[in-house]
C-alpha cells in the first residue's frame, strides 16, 4: 500500500493487485478491498489496477491505461 500527496494537495492511497489469472475474481477482490479502505479512510473514491502507481495529478486520475476498477465520486 502507498499513501501520496498528489499536486493538488489530495491524498490519495495506492493499493497494488496482483497480475490477474482469473479476471473477474481479481476485479472482485480488489473492488471488496477499495470499498473497505474507502470506508476506514473516509475516502470519495477509489482505483485499482496491476503495477498501477498511485496518481500525481487530476489527468492521471482519469487516464484509464492501467485501470481495473475505478469506484466513487472523483478523488482529485
Amino acid at each position: 500500500m502507498i499513501i501520496t500527496i498528489t499536486d493538488e494537495g489530495a491524498a490519495v492511497l495506492g493499493l497494488g493487485v496482483e497480475p490477474p489469472d482469473d479476471l473477474a475474481l481479481t476485479v472482485q477482490r480488489a473492488e471488496e478491498l477499495v470499498d473497505q479502505l474507502r470506508a476506514e479512510f473516509s475516502s470519495p473514491a477509489g482505483l485499482a489496477g496491476v503495477e498501477l502507481p498511485p496518481p500525481q495529478k487530476r489527468s492521471e486520475w482519469d487516464d484509464d491505461g492501467l485501470v481495473l476498477l475505478r469506484v466513487g465520486a472523483r478523488a482529485l
